[in-house]
């Protein structure tokens, strides 16, 4: 049974990979020479009922029916509806990068090292582990973008509000036609680490005014003399 399935899962990915493929937001690129094959290789993985949040944004993909993946530093993939509602997220143990994208509405998680492509499915809770045979390059490169427009729906990834934050990636927002922006993912660990810039900031500030003020003093006392 299980070998009838992958063997199933090789015409259906073959054709699927062989035909030109599209991750939202880039311009269409043909993937000729991409193709997912079985392997014996494991990972370790897990479906969660509670999305992963605090990571760093590695890359983001929605698909063209505008559902939405993000991908985040602490090997976990998030999963949301059309209108930012959390489904489920996915996490895998990986020592190296990873990215995600989509074909048409098929999640796919790629893993650089290793090469391989982990595809959950969330119906049956199970998650597939295929090997990746086409140009890593190719690959990588039209899956980490920072911003898009699928459908009319824009997705952008937005500095904080504060003048403290990273310059990029702090969350991912999307906006619909002459709406307000909704924040989908915001990175906690930035938020923690402005605090830490801001008591700092503070710290410096209060060191230069005792200096100052010591200076002062000094001068006034030499002035006494």
């Amino acid at each position: 049974m299980r070998r009838e399935r992958a063997v199933i899962g090789v015409l259906l990915l073959s054709v699927c990979f062989i035909s030109p493929m599209r991750t939202a937001a880039v311009s269409n690129t043909t993937f000729s020479d991409s193709m997912l094959i079985p392997t014996d290789s494991e990972v370790s993985t897990e479906f969660l009922t509670e999305a992963e949040d605090g990571g760093y944004i590695q890359n983001f993909a929605v698909s063209d029916t505008g559902s939405i993946a993000i991908c985040i530093n602490s090997d976990c993939v998030n999963f949301y509806q059309k209108d930012g509602t959390f489904l489920y997220a996915v996490r895998y143990y990986s020592s190296g990068m990873s990215r995600v994208f989509w074909y048409k509405d098929n999640p796919v998680i790629y893993l650089v090292r290793g090469n391989l492509c982990l595809i959950p499915y969330e119906a049956h809770q199970s998650i597939e582990v295929w090997e990746f045979t086409g140009s890593e390059s190719d690959l990588l490169s039209e899956t980490v973008f920072t911003n898009c427009s699928v459908n009319g729906t824009f997705y952008q990834m937005l500095p904080s509000d504060s003048f403290l934050s990273r310059s990029k990636g702090y969350q991912l927002v999307m906006q619909n036609s002459g709406e307000t922006q909704q924040v989908i993912y915001t990175d906690k660990k930035d938020a923690r680490n402005a605090v830490f810039r801001l008591l700092l900031i503070i710290a410096v500030f209060l060191g230069t005014a005792v200096a100052i003020w010591k200076n002062i003093r000094l001068w006034r006392d030499l002035m006494h003399l």
